[in-house]
Parts: structure tokens; C-alpha cells; sequence
């Protein structure tokens, strides 16, 4: 998945002032336009879907960035890597507390014996949907996630995932958030950043 977006005024500056006080400006600006767009992408997802900003915008720094090329912005995914846990949303078991710390699950705590299915929610105002083989676990490394066994004899087991990141970024108001807020930041910061390099 691949979006550019075109930040004006680069070859207008060119045509009028010397190439590297252009260039710089423009460097830095491209920098401030995409940190902001991240901003913008992760507040608009966060609004839709039930998951923490730590655990996505690790996902957006990755994947939004800037490329080589003066004032373009391109955001690059692959669905194969950006697919998503299903620990990361929202998550519930009766009979168990997830603890968790600065947006992350870090420890699972069992309140009382209960029977009763895991249970996700990833889009938010949706019904929680039950998972009939899934359990919760900690990992030796201490990772905790969302598994199901496979197989005859019950191994191995998997990482239950869902929705991947590109699909997640290009929802209609996510991707419009985005463009419109790097668009706003970038015609903000180039001039000004431009002007205070030519007076200098």
C-alpha cells in the first residue's frame, strides 16, 4: 500500500531563491509534516478502533515516512508484517484481570475459577465477538497474547491476529485526517522555515 501526497511549493521556491536554503527548509518541514500526519493517523484510528497508541503508533513510525524525494509524503505497508494481535484491542475472561502498563497487557492476574470464552473487541460500538478455542497466555519472554493450538495433538500453537495496519490506515476518515493535516502542516511550516533561512 502506497499513498503520495504532493506538498506544494518546493519548485515554485526553486525557480526564486537559491537551491540550499530551499532544500533545507524543505528537509526539515517534510520531517515536522510527517511526524504530524502520524499524529493525525493514530488519533483517527484510535477513534474507530479499540487499541492502545502505543501499540500502533510503533506500526506508524515503520510504516509513514517520508521517501528521498523533496516533498513527498508516502506511507508503505506490508500486510504480510503489519498484521495486528488480537491482545492489542480490547480483551476480556472471565475469571481473569490483564494488568496493564502505559497501554501494553504486562501481567495476567485470575480474580476467581470461571468458565467462559475470551472475548475481543476490535472495532469500537461493535459486539464483542467470542473466540470458541482461544486462551490467553504468557510467554517465556514474557510476551502475553491471544493463542490457539492447532493440529491433532494440540500443537503447535498460534498467534490469533486480525486487521492488518494499511487496511486500518486507508478507512475513508483516517486516510482524509492524514492528508489534511500534513497538508495544513506542511503549507505552515515551508514558509515559514524557508523565510527564517533566507533572512539569516
Amino acid at each position: 500500500m502506497q499513498v503520495s501526497i504532493k506538498l506544494k511549493g518546493v519548485e515554485e521556491a526553486l525557480k526564486t531563491f537559491d537551491s540550499k536554503p530551499v532544500i533545507t527548509a524543505a528537509r526539515r518541514s517534510l520531517k515536522e509534516t510527517v511526524a504530524s500526519a502520524r499524529t493525525a493517523a493514530s488519533r483517527a484510528i484510535r477513534e474507530r478502533y479499540h487499541i492502545s497508541k502505543v501499540n500502533i503508533d510503533r506500526y506508524l513510525v515503520k510504516y509513514l515516512k517520508a521517501t528521498e524525494l523533496i516533498a513527498i509524503l508516502e506511507a508503505r505497508a506490508s500486510t504480510r508484517t503489519a498484521t495486528l494481535p488480537l491482545i492489542y484491542f480490547r480483551v476480556k475472561k472471565p475469571g481473569l484481570r490483564l494488568v496493564k502498563e502505559k497501554g501494553k497487557i504486562k501481567e495476567i492476574q485470575k480474580t476467581r475459577r470461571a468458565k467462559g470464552l475470551v472475548q475481543v473487541q476490535v472495532v469500537k460500538g461493535k459486539p464483542w465477538a467470542p473466540l470458541k478455542h482461544a486462551f490467553i497466555a504468557k510467554m517465556p519472554s514474557g510476551y502475553i497474547g491471544i493463542f490457539e493450538r492447532v493440529g491433532k495433538e494440540r500443537l503447535p500453537i498460534r498467534e490469533l491476529k486480525t486487521i492488518d495496519v494499511p487496511l486500518m490506515f486507508t478507512q475513508r476518515n483516517v486516510m482524509n485526517t492524514t492528508i489534511k493535516r500534513a497538508l495544513e502542516k506542511w503549507a505552515k511550516d515551508f514558509p515559514a522555515r524557508l523565510d527564517y533561512l533566507l533572512k539569516r
